[in-house]
């Protein structure tokens, strides 16, 4: 994936303060581990 489809990746998911993330941080989390990565999402307020 080029870096250009990432930032429009991430910029397409909607991110506003106090409203949850958590699609953020699983697409995160994903392509991190596609990549290689260990990841662990903490369950918290996201």
């Amino acid at each position: 994936m080029t870096d250009e489809k990432i930032l429009a990746r991430l910029v397409s998911f909607t991110s506003v303060v106090g409203q949850p993330n958590r699609a953020i941080v699983e697409w995160i989390a994903s392509y991190a581990e596609g990549c290689g990565a260990h990841t662990a999402i903490l369950n918290a307020n996201i």
